[in-house]
């Protein structure tokens, strides 16, 4: 047991454990706020859809599942086909929304100044968000499925809430969706942003052998009233970017 006191004083194993309780706590920190605009992106969906089509924002449709809404194209990253078969499309083949919707929902989530995922040779292409994660039947009742579209990488189909997805989803889906730049005062087309940074630390932070003496953590005062009147930022002072004077409008 003694072994195990000693390297738990070890300076540089403190110091992974305090960033790793520095980005677990930043993560906490940012729940609140990542819901609310993915609630505010859906809302802003919603009116353009009444804009363009008609379809009233109280009307709702949960009989459309992803692949439904989606074509059938080697363009998509999620189609893989075998022996002349789509497993993507194999259950729920590609058909138009019966409440005039979820097509909708689909092409907002597409377009080009939603999400961050390029296809240069195609732009118009459905490769891009990571449908695999989302479940088209519940985009009118669940804002958080949409946001993990933009997750950038699968694994999160479970994570049906933000409150069970992890540090780096979280940041993926803030980056990721470019509705989010509205309530950032760093701008997130730069190659390095406040995002880029925090993944990146993030990484360094999952390597155990490297030494992390390099990781700070500092005290910052969160400047949104959700109960927490401070915190601790994981190696910047991430979530005081944001632009709270935008997320109270």
């Amino acid at each position: 047991m003694s072994d195990y006191k000693d390297i738990i004083r070890n300076p540089e194993i403190l110091n992974w454990f305090k960033a790793a309780m520095g980005m677990n706590i930043t993560r906490d920190c940012l729940l609140d706020i990542v819901k609310e605009i993915s609630s505010a992106c859906y809302d802003y969906i919603r009116r353009e859809i009444k804009q363009q089509h008609g379809v009233l924002e109280s009307d709702v449709c949960n009989q459309c599942h992803t692949p439904n809404v989606l074509p059938c194209d080697p363009t998509n990253i999620c189609c893989k086909t075998y022996r002349g078969k789509c497993a993507f499309h194999e259950i729920h083949k590609p058909r138009n929304c019966p409440n005039n919707l979820c097509d909708e929902i689909c092409k907002h989530i597409l377009l080009v100044k939603q999400h961050r995922f390029r296809s240069q040779q195609n732009p118009h292409s459905f490769k891009g968000p990571t449908w695999i994660n989302t479940d088209a039947s519940k985009w009118c009742s669940e804002p958080w499925q949409i946001s993990k579209c933009f997750i950038s990488k699968d694994g999160y189909k479970d994570a049906n809430q933000a409150e069970s997805t992890d540090f780096n989803g979280i940041v993926n889906v803030m980056y990721n969706c470019e509705y989010f730049q509205t309530y950032f005062k760093d701008d997130l087309t730069q190659q390095e942003n406040v995002c880029t940074k925090v993944t990146k630390l993030r990484k360094k932070l999952n390597i155990a052998s490297i030494c992390i003496d390099t990781i700070y953590l500092y005290e910052v005062t969160t400047p949104y009233n959700y109960g927490k009147s401070q915190c601790i930022a994981f190696c910047l002072t991430f979530h005081t970017r944001i632009n709270s004077r935008t997320l109270r409008k």
